[in-house]
């Protein structure tokens, strides 16, 4: 299968392959995925095992195959994006309280280097591109079946600085 798309300069050919297959067999659930172009690296995020997978593109052989497996111990992951220029893997989740968190995974050091907790049922995660900001939408979704209807809010977390597996951050909540 071949898919061509109108890129902003040129034209480009992409090639499908099957990364992760559903049959009777497998639980699976794809559910985000972000590609790393400068590490080759694609994460996809399954909601059924709450793992990340990390599949990296083998230029050689012109097929992705699975590099690591990063366990979030989380209920849900919900968004995910990338830092290229600290090569950060950003992803919310939701825990087991009320609240949100944003976890900051170093992909050198291959470790969790920050946790920040947000505002309820973080959804949508931005990071822009010179890497300093990292936006976060919060749903506020209901918990409960309604008994519960937490306030949405923004939530804007500046990378001030990053050296050998540690990031100084400042935190604002909007709303």
């Amino acid at each position: 299968n071949y898919f061509f798309f109108l890129n902003w300069f040129s034209w480009a050919e992409i090639k499908f392959h099957s990364i992760l297959s559903l049959n009777e067999n497998t639980k699976s659930s794809p559910e985000i995925l972000v590609f790393n172009q400068g590490r080759s690296e694609m994460y996809i995020s399954e909601n059924i095992s709450k793992n990340i997978y990390v599949y990296k593109f083998d230029d050689k052989n012109e097929k992705f195959f699975l590099k690591d497996t990063i366990q979030t111990f989380s209920k849900q992951i919900n968004s995910i994006d990338v830092c290229k220029k600290h090569n950060l893997l950003i992803y919310s989740i939701e825990d087991f309280s009320n609240y949100g968190k944003i976890i900051i995974y170093d992909l050198k050091e291959n470790n969790v280097i920050k946790i920040i907790t947000v505002g309820h049922t973080p959804d949508m995660i931005k990071v822009n591109r010179n890497c300093t900001k990292i936006l976060v939408a919060n749903e506020g979704e209901e918990i409960s079946n309604g008994i519960i209807n937490p306030p949405g809010s923004l939530s804007i977390i500046d990378i001030l600085h990053k050296q050998k597996g540690n990031i100084k951050i400042k935190y604002d909540e909007l709303f």
